[in-house]
């Protein structure tokens, strides 16, 4: 299968910790390994609050309904877990069910 990955931290404090972008990419990586699922595009973003643009959010959003990415299954990592509403979370999992795409989330503190 082939997956999308996505990673998102809320700060500069936490891209220079141990919840970098990179490390929770790793982790995807890891998940995806794992589970015979081949990487085919990254998408990420730093930052939270007003000022906050989820660009690399959107982006993967846009490619997936817009048919530019051709995937199974998102895999998405966050340290804040992204959509911490059952509204935002059952919004986009509709949004990706009809477009035949899975979802997992993985948490910073989740073990592989």
């Amino acid at each position: 299968m082939k997956a999308a990955i996505y990673a998102r931290t809320k700060t500069i404090k936490q891209f220079n910790k141990s919840e970098s972008v990179e490390k929770l990419m790793c982790k995807i990586e890891s998940y995806c390994a794992e589970n015979n699922l081949t990487v085919k595009k990254r998408y990420t973003d730093i930052g939270e609050g007003q000022g906050y643009d989820p660009s690399g959010f959107n982006l993967v959003l846009n490619d997936l309904e817009n048919g530019n990415l051709k995937v199974n299954i998102l895999v998405i990592a966050t340290t804040d877990k992204y959509t911490n509403t059952l509204m935002k979370a059952a919004e986009l999992v509709q949004r990706l069910r009809a477009k035949k795409i899975q979802l997992k989330f993985i948490s910073s503190d989740e073990e592989i």
